[in-house]
This record gives structure tokens, sequence and C-alpha cells, in this order.
């Protein structure tokens, strides 16, 4: 998956998930981790088709508590209320999306997801997958994860199932201080298995980055993710939860 790096990072983020995180950043993220009462989605109408939120369930499954028109229109199949599994964990790339979704809603942090996706052999486009952390002390762990996922092209007339057809590729995960971080040693040992073999990478972005992001211009798209390694985060002292 590695060799298509190049072509993300020259993609970088999008004007739809930087606009996602100024909000965020205007309801106190990064420096705390906004109720989810405080999230007004008609701040964000132009995205909600592209919104979806995760939670953890009472018997710890990852979960879709909504999901975009959009979305749903994309992969032919209901999300709302079922497992994150049943949609998208049948390739081991999908299960490591999974468990890197599960750990930000277990500690509480953001990411920015850059990847790929084809609906059809040898025609990738870009993933790009921004999910934030709002407090909500009715679910498991009391934090459900916010997303917005940048517009893709598709075209599913028929409404039919396309998961077995799409193909998504997981290389670049950013975590995003709430302000919590995660240390390398909170990774599952899957996760820090792939980041030793080189299939994921992950890295976080510190205070002086996310203020980088936050300042791009949401008409054009932001290139070079600024971030730093996850020792590096955990050596500046961000507020990283034991």
């Amino acid at each position: 998956m590695l060799e298509n790096r190049g072509f993300l990072r020259e993609l970088g983020m999008g004007p739809e998930l930087v606009k996602f995180l100024n909000y965020w950043r205007s309801l106190g993220g990064g420096t705390q981790v906004p109720a989810r009462n405080r999230l007004d989605l008609r701040q964000l109408a132009s995205t909600l088709r592209w919104m979806f939120i995760l939670e953890m369930a009472s018997d710890g499954t990852l979960k879709f508590r909504l999901a975009g028109s959009a979305l749903e229109e994309a992969f032919g199949v209901a999300m709302t209320d079922r497992p994150y599994s049943d949609i998208f964990s049948f390739r081991e790339d999908q299960d490591l999306a999974e468990e890197v979704y599960a750990v930000s809603v277990v500690r509480g942090c953001g990411l920015l997801r850059l990847g790929f996706m084809s609906f059809e052999e040898n025609q990738h486009q870009p993933l790009e997958v921004l999910a934030l952390p709002f407090a909500d002390a009715r679910v498991m762990g009391g934090i459900v994860m916010v997303a917005v996922v940048q517009p893709f092209a598709f075209e599913n007339i028929a409404n039919q199932d396309t998961r077995d057809l799409v193909s998504m590729g997981v290389d670049d995960i950013y975590l995003i201080p709430s302000p919590h971080v995660v240390t390398p040693l909170q990774l599952p040992d899957r996760l820090r298995s792939a980041m030793t073999a080189g299939t994921i990478n992950i890295r976080a972005i510190d205070s002086e980055g996310l203020s980088e992001l936050s300042q791009a211009n949401t008409i054009s798209r932001l290139g070079e993710i600024p971030s730093v390694s996850l020792e590096q985060a955990a050596a500046q002292q961000l507020d990283v939860p034991n």
C-alpha cells in the first residue's frame, strides 16, 4: 500500500475536512473534548451526506450511530445502528481501520485517515476521513466519534451492495490531540506490528500542527500534513491518558 503515499500527501486534506476541524476547534476541541450536545449539524449542512458517527456499544462493539445518505448510497447498504464489522471488516486492512477507530474512541482522541479506495480494479481514488471526539455520557466510554468523509466519486444507480466490489486501503493515520493522544504502548499489538512492517503509518499532529491545519484555506486543499512521531508527541508532554 505504501506506494500510494506520495499521491496521498500531494492531495493532503480536503476543504470539507478543514471546515469540520475548524468547527470542532471553535467548540474547544484540542484543549478539551466538546460535549455532543454542542454539536450543531446545521453548521455542517453541506457535509451531512458524507458524515457518520461511531460509538462503542455496551458489548464493546464499534457501531454506526448514524451514517450519511451518500455513504449508504455508495455502499448500497443501510449503515445506521449496525456494527462497523458488518459493513467493512471483511478484509485485513479494514480490520486495521476498525482497530484504529476503536482506539480513538477509547482514548478520546481524533484521527485523520488517508488511504485509497476503488470500486473498480486499477481505478483508485483518495479516501480521506476526519473523525473527532465528542463527549456523550449516554454511551459506553462516554465518547462518540463524529466523522466527515471527503466526498468521492461513485455510481450506484441500481443501489446494489458494493461491499464485495470496493477496495479500501489505510496508509497514513494522524492522531489528533483532544488534548488526549495515544502512545505506541497504548496501540493494540496488531497495529504496532503493522507499523513495524510498514503496512500502516501512524503519527500524531501536535498542538502547533493542529493550529496550522486550522488556519488552512478551506477553499483549497492542504498539502503536507504537519506531524510528529507518537514518541515525540508523548515527549512534548501532551495530555496522554494512562
